[in-house]
């Protein structure tokens, strides 16, 4: 049989070697081998998935409905799956400081642009009430100019019908 050497201990493994290398903890610092207890695989697993029984835990993702989990391997490979998973989220929380910068910069760009957006709105309000303000002034110029046209007419009309006179 192959062994794996690692920095804390050598592993004999069982059936698959790569698996049993991917085992290893990264939460703890431990390296999971063929006479890992289930009862600590069953804590961990629930630890990471934060459930307290396997029906949560199946209920936490459709892929761990199927699995047997009276059988030690599939405690392991759930383990792993969320070790994995677990790992993944943490790099999600724990941006590098250029990705901090950039997600900084686009929030600066964003509540700029917040701004931007408010201020014309303001001014688009502004502008309908100031051309709301115009046709009013529009009509009544309007009504001003039928009026001083009638006048208009009736003026001439009354010259007119003094020079006849």
């Amino acid at each position: 049989m192959k062994r794996i050497k690692t920095s804390k201990l050598t592993i004999q493994p069982l059936l698959k070697a790569d698996h049993m290398a991917k085992l290893k903890s990264k939460t703890q610092g431990t390296i999971l081998n063929a006479n890992y207890k289930m009862e600590v695989l069953k804590q961990e697993v629930y630890r990471l998935a934060k459930v307290e029984n396997t029906m949560q835990l199946k209920f936490l993702c459709n892929n761990f409905k199927k699995f047997d989990f009276r059988r030690k391997s599939i405690w392991q490979d759930v383990l792993c799956k969320l070790q994995d998973n677990h790992s993944y989220e943490q790099s999600c929380f724990s941006p590098t400081d250029q990705f901090r910068e950039l997600f900084a910069e686009a929030d600066k760009l964003c509540n700029e642009t917040k701004k931007i957006i408010e201020k014309n709105s303001l001014l688009i309000e502004q502008l309908s009430h100031d051309t709301a303000d115009l046709d009013e002034l529009a009509g009544e110029f309007m009504a001003e100019a039928l009026t001083l046209k009638s006048n208009a007419v009736t003026s001439a009309l009354q010259a007119h019908r003094n020079r006849l006179n």
